[in-house]
């Protein structure tokens, strides 16, 4: 006899915080990659320059509004995934969808 279970909403939901936490922490570490290029420690590092008024300023200031943009995409997809409007994309999918972040020139 074959029984067929669905999953609750409360499963479901457990499930996309899982699979979006996963992405959130991927998304990160590219973010993070991008401020060690240029030997910041991170995203957060960098963003901590926005108030210097020097070139390392200026590239603070960029990541802090780069970084809202990426997080702005990031929670628009995961409602729009949520909400059954678009299916989930492959977090390579993803990242190559996110803001070009491209250096600012001091």
């Amino acid at each position: 006899e074959l029984r067929v279970r669905f999953k609750t909403q409360e499963e479901i939901d457990q499930e996309s915080t899982f699979i979006f936490s996963t992405y959130a922490s991927c998304i990160q570490d590219y973010m993070d990659s991008i401020a060690r290029s240029r030997n910041y420690d991170d995203m957060k590092s960098l963003c901590t320059y926005a108030t210097a008024s020097d070139k390392f300023g200026v590239e603070g200031k960029y990541a802090v509004a780069w970084r809202s943009q990426v997080w702005n995409y990031c929670y628009g997809v995961e409602s729009a995934v949520k909400q059954g409007l678009m299916t989930l994309p492959t977090i390579e999918e993803m990242i190559s969808e996110l803001p070009e972040f491209v250096w600012p020139v001091a």
